[in-house]
Parts: structure tokens; sequence; C-alpha cells
């Protein structure tokens, strides 16, 4: 009787072990997400030639002159108002975890795009771009990939997500080049890459 309740006892000790390494771990995953949203606030990535950086209102006019393109938004949504990229920059980069960020050419201190970069789920985040038409064919958009791979890799993120219009070629092409595999598929495509 004395070995089977000394067995009991191993037992739950084993499983109360196992339940508070799980506390602990799920505690320190929430710290981890909580850190990185912080950081997240005052995000700053220097490519060869460009800086990816937090919104700021006085874009307005550069975004505007490209989500105000036909052409350049043709995949996504209809042309932007100057009233509504305002109001898309106040709400989705000046945020508390902005959403978006813009992409500014070193050389010039002009923004050229405007680069998504935000939770998509627990684990991975959603990447993405639209850049100002005068700079396609430039490879900007697979410079930018490459920076966010390194940046998730260096913030221990799991993984990236990119979604593209299954008619979005170069999209397509850019992230199948970075590694990235199709996990779903439709008129929306999902691209995944796993990171560390």
């Amino acid at each position: 009787k004395a070995f089977h309740i000394s067995g009991l006892l191993f037992l739950w000790t084993i499983r109360f072990v196992q339940e508070t390494d799980r506390k602990i771990f799920l505690l320190l995953m929430q710290r981890k997400w909580l850190l990185m949203s912080e950081s997240l606030k005052y995000m700053r990535i220097e490519t060869k030639r460009f800086i990816i950086r937090k919104m700021k209102e006085s874009d307005a006019e550069a975004l505007f002159a490209i989500f105000s393109d036909a052409e350049t938004m043709r995949f996504i949504e209809p042309v932007f108002t100057y009233e509504k990229i305002k109001k898309f920059i106040k709400e989705a980069g000046l945020c508390e975890e902005p959403l978006v960020w813009v992409l500014e050419e070193k050389k010039t201190d002009r923004v050229i795009g405007q680069i998504i970069f935000h939770k998509y789920d627990d684990k991975r985040y959603e990447i993405g771009w639209i850049i100002n038409k005068a700079y396609w064919h430039l490879g900007i958009a697979d410079e930018v990939t490459k920076a966010l791979i390194d940046f998730a890799n260096e913030n221990d993120i799991n993984g990236l997500i990119i979604e593209c219009a299954s008619t979005q070629e170069i999209t397509k092409h850019i992230a199948k080049k970075n590694g990235f595999n199709m996990i779903s598929e439709g008129e929306i495509l999902v691209f995944e890459r796993l990171c560390n």
C-alpha cells in the first residue's frame, strides 16, 4: 500500500511539474509577444537602399500619389482619396500596434512605398508591399522581403505570411524565390515561410 501511495505521489508530482512548466512556458510566450509588440512600435529596418519606418502624417502626399493610381491598386482595392489616405495613416500607421509602415529611399529621403508588417495570428506575421509605379522592376520588393525575413529571424518570429490575388504573378514569384510555400489557394493565395 505504501508503494502504491508513493507511486501515485510520484505521478502527481510529474503532472504538477508538467503543468507548472506548461504555465511558465505560456507566460514566457505571452511576455515574448508583449515585448515584440512593444519593439514594433519603434521598428526601423534598413536595407542597402531603403529604410522601413513608422508612418508620419506628413507622409500623406507621397502615399496619396501611390494609392490614387489605378494601375498600382489594381489587385488591392479602389483608389484612395486624399481624405481616405489621411484616415488610413491615422488608423493603420499611427495606431498602438501599426499594421503598415513606409518605405523611404535613403539617397533622396523620398517615400516610395508602403510596407505591410503586422501580426497575422499568434505565431506569424503578414508581410507585403505597395510600391510607387515609378520604382517598379528595380528589385525593391525582393530587397524588402529579404530584410523582413532577417528581422523575423532576429526577433524569434515563428513564420511569415504573404497573401496575394491569384493573378499577381510578380508577388507569387517573389514569395517562391524567398522560400515561401503556398498553403492555401483560390482567388486569394496564401504563402508561408517558417523562420528560425
